[in-house]
């Protein structure tokens, strides 16, 4: 259960380091080829032009680092709602291994009740 756990979490890290990763790369992407065209748009003296593209690879920059921080928290949740699973499970099996020891002392007193009974009636 341990290394299942275990397992479960480095895979998150993994998916999660990859993701970053991934992100941060195409934020960086995404702010040179804003930077690149906005030095064009200057070089052509479009004033309005730049504003407009400038502004939109903002929210373009926006909106992928909110992308990215919804995936970070829903990698989270997952992991969360992972370990939730596993411990249920962990408990659930304490459970079961704790009736079947119940029961098998219970049929064991219970065996040892009737073989005293059997020899207080012999006697």
């Amino acid at each position: 259960m341990k290394q299942e756990e275990s397992r479960v979490t480095q895979q998150a890290e993994k998916l999660l380091d990859l993701t970053s990763s991934w992100a941060e790369k195409r934020c960086d992407e995404i702010s040179t080829e804003c930077d690149r065209q906005v030095e064009e748009v200057l070089n052509s003296a479009h004033h309005d032009a730049r504003l407009r593209l400038h502004s939109h690879f903002e929210s373009d920059r926006t909106a992928s680092r909110q992308r990215l921080a919804a995936l970070e928290a829903a990698q989270e949740r997952h992991a969360r709602e992972e370990q939730q699973r596993q411990q249920v499970s962990l408990v659930k099996e304490i459970i079961d291994g704790l009736k079947g020891e119940l029961t098998t002392r219970w049929k064991s007193d219970e065996q040892r009740s009737g073989w005293v009974d059997t020899f207080w009636q012999l006697a």
